[in-house]
């Protein structure tokens, strides 16, 4: 791996969050209470590489407001390494379940989107 390559990885992985499932949930839920959009990537393996050749995925991983959480235990691991407290991986399918649940009981509202691209290598 090519030094530029590893310096735009780590830069990639020094955006997601380091704080747990209980804490982001519970952020979440004061963005919903309140009506706040709040636009959340569940940021995988294949997320951090393909940011390498998509720019329109390597400047949603670069914009502060936009909440990257830890799907993939590679990507935990990733972070660990370059010494940020990562803990826990957190995937989109449970995060999605605990919002759902929690905007049912408060009568809120939810989009969930998922954008997929098709990628021949």
């Amino acid at each position: 791996m090519t030094k530029t390559k590893e310096s735009s990885i780590r830069t990639s992985l020094r955006t997601i969050t380091t704080d747990n499932r209980k804490k982001i949930l519970k952020d979440l839920e004061e963005n919903l209470k309140k009506s706040k959009k709040k636009f959340i990537i569940t940021a995988n393996p294949e997320t951090i590489m393909l940011a390498e050749k998509d720019t329109e995925i390597k400047d949603m991983l670069e914009n502060e407001d936009v909440l990257k959480v830890p799907d993939g235990i590679a990507v935990v691991k990733a972070c660990q390494k370059i010494k940020m407290p990562v803990k826990e991986r957190i995937t989109g399918c449970d995060l999605s379940v605990d919002l759902l649940e929690f905007a049912n009981k408060h009568k809120k509202s939810l989009l969930c989107c998922i954008k997929w691209k098709i990628r021949f290598f």
